[in-house]
């Protein structure tokens, strides 16, 4: 006999321009677990479809969707999107993937535009490195974003996370010559491996922004300018801020660069700081990580404590009285302990099993959404090939297997100590199979420590995967 669902206890209040909107945090995770756990209770009793039938894998969530009028999930785009590929002849070794969030709850909660609504943010799945949070629901910034105008035209209306994965940061240089001369006139080189780069600079002096790649500048008088370098790749994967302190005609500047040195945490640090007038009297750094500051070591070398970003401060004082700071955030990863969101390490594959006639597909990922809830995930998918040559779901005897752990964080913990065991399987016969253990907080994996996603067809162990580990 086939479960049957309701609904009206979820929390979905409304569905607003498209998107679902969530009261607040609770209720968006309270929908995601209660809909997980019916998925998981469902019997599907369903005869086979046949060849060119459509296919529906999870009447459980096309149950939910279809109590949201105006609402189309990003699931059920990826669903039609498949169905329509396979239609045309295509295997499933040569399927074009719509969508990153393979996560099937997830994508039955966010629209076809990667757009859902938490309380007053809406939340804009860019890419799966790239959320976009925009502030006070604004519609305006929405529409303008979604039609592709640069994030750097709403900074003071969005919020961008962006987890890395991509070889695009912003930095640049400027050439000190004429750091304490009269004229002001700087070179400024802009660094980013990335093509197709969109490049916003901002000088502080309230002169309009240059877009160019290495722009010239001059000021009009001496003083302290903050300059503001934001890059943005038009393909929308990456967006990225930073910002110098740049003295005109003031004496002095504190320049410095690291390196990391081989050993857990370790960096050493080089001065690189110029003064006109006298000479450097005093430096002072300061680590970021709650250590004593180190004084009047030039080029000092540094073991911070565990796995994330720090602001690191040299401060110089010359003997003429000029005195000056300079900040870089120094990330660390050496610990062997990695952050792990949205889809970032995702493997797929897909392997025929009889030639010509069966294959199967799977795929392992760590899935982080929203910053609310962490995820293990490994699905696997069988497909027939039809008298006419077509490729569509067909039940088989599925299993998926989790064996591993990951390490969960406590409020001060950034580094692997707190391992969380993320066993499980699922078998079914049936046309897909996953196995899924939610983790109620974000997560790391260790390089030293990856989990394995196992995959059975017919009783037989047909792929191993082993979590692929890349710390940005």
């Amino acid at each position: 006999m086939m479960l049957l669902v309701t609904f009206s206890h979820l929390f979905a209040q409304k569905v607003v321009n498209g998107r679902l909107v969530f009261q607040d945090r609770a209720s968006f995770e309270a929908t995601y677990n209660k809909l997980s756990a019916q998925v998981a209770a469902y019997v599907d009793v369903r005869p086979d479809v046949q060849e060119g039938q459509p296919f529906e894998p999870s009447p459980t969530l096309a149950a939910f969707e279809s109590t949201m009028p105006g609402f189309t999930s990003l699931r059920k785009l990826e669903l039609d999107d498949e169905g329509a590929q396979l239609s045309k002849g295509i295997s499933p070794s040569e399927l074009v993937d719509y969508t990153w969030v393979s996560d099937e709850i997830a994508a039955s909660l966010i629209n076809g535009k990667y757009v859902v609504q938490v309380a007053d943010t809406i939340f804009y799945l860019r890419s799966k490195n790239l959320t976009v949070k925009i502030l006070n629901a604004n519609e305006r910034v929405l529409s303008s974003v979604l039609a592709g105008e640069p994030l750097s035209n709403y900074a003071s209306f969005i919020i961008v996370d962006d987890r890395g994965g991509s070889d695009c940061t912003a930095d640049f240089d400027f050439s000190t010559s004429y750091l304490t001369s009269n004229s002001g006139s700087f070179t400024f080189t802009g660094f980013t491996p990335a093509t197709g780069t969109i490049y916003k600079w901002d000088f502080g002096d309230g002169t309009p922004f240059s877009y160019q790649k290495n722009p010239s500048h001059t000021y009009a008088s001496q003083g302290v300018y903050h300059v503001v370098l934001t890059i943005e790749t038009r393909d929308g994967l990456c967006y990225s801020v930073t910002s110098k302190v740049i003295p005109v005609n003031q004496g002095c500047i504190a320049l410095f660069k690291y390196n990391t040195t081989g050993a857990p945490g370790g960096i050493c640090f080089n001065d690189n700081s110029t003064t006109i007038n006298g000479t450097i009297i005093k430096r002072e750094w300061s680590f970021g990580d709650g250590s004593p500051n180190v004084v009047n070591q030039m080029n000092p070398c540094h073991t911070f404590p565990c796995d994330k970003d720090y602001n690191v401060t040299l401060t110089i004082t010359t003997s003429t009285g000029c005195s000056r700071s300079m900040t870089h955030k120094v990330k660390i990863s050496s610990y062997a302990c990695c952050d792990k969101d949205i889809d970032e390490n995702e493997t797929r594959f897909t392997m025929e099993v009889e030639p010509g006639k069966r294959m199967i597909a799977g795929s392992s990922e760590d899935f982080q959404l929203l910053g609310i809830f962490s995820n293990v995930n490994a699905d696997l998918r069988h497909y027939k090939k039809g008298l006419f040559g077509v490729w569509w779901r067909h039940k088989a005897d599925l299993k998926v297997e989790i064996i591993g752990r990951v390490y969960t964080e406590d409020q001060n913990d950034c580094i692997c100590k707190n391992p969380y065991n993320v066993d499980c399987s699922d078998a079914c016969f049936c046309r897909s199979v996953k196995a899924k253990k939610h983790v109620s907080k974000k997560f790391r994996t260790n390089r030293e420590d990856p989990w394995i996603a196992k995959f059975y067809e017919g009783g037989i162990l047909r792929k191993t995967i082993i979590a692929p580990i890349t710390c940005s």
